[in-house]
């Protein structure tokens, strides 16, 4: 008879690591780890600064998925993403872009990290809405952010 295998991370007790919150948090993990060679391979300064950015909000995002967030937190940094895309350029070709060099690639693999975990959010039964928007906002902040 086989047990169950059991993971406690979260604030409350533990769960099945079938849970999907943890499919959840596992591609958190792997958008942070993107990001940061995204980060690594940038040129310029400012996009460095607002990966670095990003990073300490998928910080908080990870700590309100698994619980230890303060209320609301999630909706702030929901917020907080859409001022970041209104106070960027709209990029002059819109559709698909094919990076030319390795720090437009490792963001355009991050945006489609993110669109995965936001895939996934979608069907985690957590206190997700404002999650979803976030990682919405990001994806569109990320494709951006390549230009």
């Amino acid at each position: 008879m086989s047990r169950e295998v059991r993971k406690s991370v979260l604030k409350g007790g533990s769960l099945p690591k079938s849970d999907p919150v943890f499919e959840v948090l596992g591609d958190l993990d792997e958008l942070m780890a993107v990001l940061a060679l995204a980060r690594v391979y940038s040129r310029k300064k400012g996009r460095q600064k607002k990966i670095t950015e990003i990073e300490a909000d998928l910080r908080l995002a990870g700590a309100a998925v698994s619980g230890f967030g303060r209320k609301g937190q999630m909706a702030a940094l929901a917020v907080k993403i859409r001022g970041r895309i209104d106070g960027m350029r709209k990029p002059k070709r819109p559709g698909f872009v094919q990076p030319e060099e390795a720090e437009t690639a490792w963001l355009n693999l991050a945006r489609a990290v993110c669109r995965r975990l936001e895939r996934k959010a979608v069907g985690w039964k957590g206190e997700n809405l404002a999650l979803i928007e976030y990682l919405n906002g990001l994806s569109q902040y990320l494709f951006r952010l390549q230009f």
